[in-house]
């Protein structure tokens, strides 16, 4: 009995679906997938581990994340990063105002590293090709 409940991945119903995003917050992904969970042989399995698991990613079981965490109680938080993160922007789609501004930060800080690096190359290219010492002018006796 063991063993069917470990592999309850093969019959699940949302394998059958690849083309459905199950980590989409979006009102209309996250009712499609609903819809396939209803009827799916296995979906209590999913629940359980989901909530074993603390799974914080995409709609397990017929739940999603929030729900879950509302099921398994506050003694079983879900680890995410914290406010005022891009990762928490990025990744778990938070769109507080603290998050927005982290991740504003986090855009602002890649394009100036961009600039950076470009600018910074062409002087030292210009300076080493004045100077000769570039791979042209190294000669092997």
């Amino acid at each position: 009995m063991t063993s069917s409940l470990a592999r309850w991945h093969e019959w699940a119903s949302c394998a059958n679906h690849p083309d459905l995003d199950w980590h989409s917050a979006e009102p209309g992904d996250v009712a499609a997938c609903r819809r396939i969970c209803q009827s799916c042989p296995v979906q209590t399995a999913c629940l359980e581990e989901a909530l074993a698991e603390c799974d914080p990613w995409g709609l397990r079981g017929g739940l999603t994340p929030d729900e879950r965490e509302l099921i398994a109680g506050p003694e079983r938080v879900r680890i995410l990063p914290a406010h005022g993160t891009n990762a928490r922007y990025a990744k778990h789609r938070c769109r507080c105002g603290v998050c927005r501004q982290a991740h504003a930060r986090y855009a602002r800080h890649c394009r100036n590293r961009r600039r950076l690096s470009g600018s910074q190359r062409a002087p030292q290219i210009q300076k080493r090709r004045a100077s000769g010492d570039h791979e042209s002018s190294v000669r092997i006796k």
